[in-house]
């Protein structure tokens, strides 16, 4: 577990709501959150690398896609001047 310890004081006249909502935001900013969930149950090496390359295969097809969309808008641009 990382060592990051967050500390919000309240502000004078500040709602308890404003103040909460600052500390949700640093937990997300800090990734503390994230790093529990992600420790919550184990995962083999052999899970973790299957995960890693599903995620980089997936990030692969989503810029392909991407790049064929921009490609695709440039060629309808030069049908069309």
């Amino acid at each position: 577990m990382s060592k990051t310890q967050i500390t919000i004081k309240r502000k004078p006249r500040e709602a308890i709501e404003k103040m909460t909502r600052r500390f949700k935001k640093a937990v997300i900013e800090t990734g503390l959150l994230q790093e529990l969930r992600e420790r919550e149950f184990f995962d083999k090496p052999s899970v973790k690398k299957r995960k890693k390359s599903l995620r980089a295969e997936v990030r692969r097809q989503k810029e392909a896609r991407l790049k064929s969309r921009f490609e695709e808008k440039n060629v309808n641009s030069l049908k069309y001047s």
